[in-house]
């Protein structure tokens, strides 16, 4: 597996983690709407060679989503687990793309968890968030720690944008270098290749 090391935090919602805003309190009810579990197909994840497959989890206003990686295209041998805990509010319509929706994701907590021997040499090896002790199949809390020079932070706000294609099927937005999901004006102005089944 190439590049894991950059790919564990682009989860669902979040391919760059946003700014701090307190700003904005949280809403108290949830997005109705949202509420269950969402699950994309296995697909490739565009900057690496490895195959994923993303579970996002509403309740209330509490958000999970986990994202998987694998060494086979049939999702069945995982090799990395990152798992993003947030408190998810609407924040209305979208000017763009069509039928989009705002949505604000405020970070709780993050934590991953190496499936795969390789992966643990990796980590150690690179002292990967400050660590150097990583343990196969255990979950590690990096909320507070600094990976790939970013120190992830409680508190910070993920800008995105959805839309639910019908009552079942979810697209989210697609984060790159300009719309970086950091700011209000920078969220995403396009959604992602794949969808999300509701379960």
């Amino acid at each position: 597996m190439n590049n894991f090391l950059v790919i564990f935090v682009s989860l669902a919602f979040v391919s760059a983690c946003g700014k701090k805003d307190e700003s904005k309190p949280a809403s108290s009810t949830g997005i109705a709407e949202l509420q269950g579990t969402w699950i994309s197909a296995c697909h490739p994840y565009e900057e690496s060679d490895s195959i994923d497959r993303l579970t996002e989890v509403y309740s209330g206003t509490t958000a999970v989503s986990t994202r998987v990686v694998y060494s086979d295209a049939a999702c069945t041998v995982p090799e990395l687990t990152s798992k993003l805990t947030a408190t998810a509010s609407a924040a209305g319509d979208a000017a763009t793309p069509a039928g989009a929706k705002k949505i604000n994701y405020t970070i709780s907590g993050l934590t991953l968890t190496p499936n795969a021997a390789a992966i643990v040499s990796d980590l150690n090896a690179n002292g990967y968030c400050g660590f150097t002790d990583w343990a196969l199949n255990t979950e590690k809390n990096l909320v507070g720690s600094t990976c790939d020079e970013e120190q992830i932070m409680a508190g910070e706000v993920i800008y995105a944008i959805y839309k639910l294609n019908s009552a079942t099927e979810m697209s989210h937005g697609m984060a790159d270098d300009t719309y970086d999901q950091s700011t209000e004006a920078k969220r995403p102005i396009r959604f992602d290749t794949f969808v999300y089944t509701k379960q």
